[in-house]
């Protein structure tokens, strides 16, 4: 099965219990409301940043912006987002030409992709929409996601598993 991310809105409070105790992250199920998954981290990260982990403009939409060390979890962390963070990042995906990143997915090379490490990019291929129209609606997802924080001042938590 394809792996899966995972980010959920938490209050600074739910944010400095999570740190305090960060197994409990193990128990957090938000809503659908308050929450995002996604199977394409990689292919997000690489059409928007440029790089499949993560990058400018909108570094940490999928990583978090600090790391909190969790051995519960598969990748052995955890990745936070305040509250004023997350307003900074919604801003940041309001502002994206979402024309442009389709058309990059839409031209992407295949061996270049490969080469980038963009270990999702074969499963994106095998969807039942283009590719580029996945991407975009990702995006389109993520961006309210955020939006939707921001609006209730609340910060993200998130992780790959």
């Amino acid at each position: 099965m394809a792996m899966a991310t995972w980010l959920q809105m938490v209050s600074e409070a739910e944010i400095a219990a999570l740190r305090a105790n960060p197994p409990s992250i193990n128990k957090l199920d938000k809503p659908a409301a308050d929450s995002f998954r996604t199977h394409y981290f990689c292919s997000i990260n690489y059409f928007v940043t440029g790089e499949a982990f993560g990058g400018d403009p909108v570094r940490g939409m999928l990583t978090g912006l600090e790391a909190v060390d969790c051995k519960t979890l598969e990748n052995g962390s955890f990745g936070v987002v305040t509250p004023a963070q997350a307003t900074g990042l919604a801003q940041q995906l309001e502002k994206l030409d979402l024309d442009a990143i389709k058309a990059k997915v839409d031209d992407a090379d295949p061996d270049e992709i490969e080469e980038a490490e963009v270990d999702d990019f074969e499963i994106l291929m095998e969807a039942d929409e283009p590719a580029g129209e996945v991407i975009v609606s990702e995006v389109q997802s993520l961006a309210k996601f955020y939006k939707d924080a921001a609006k209730q001042q609340l910060g993200v938590v998130m992780y790959t598993t």
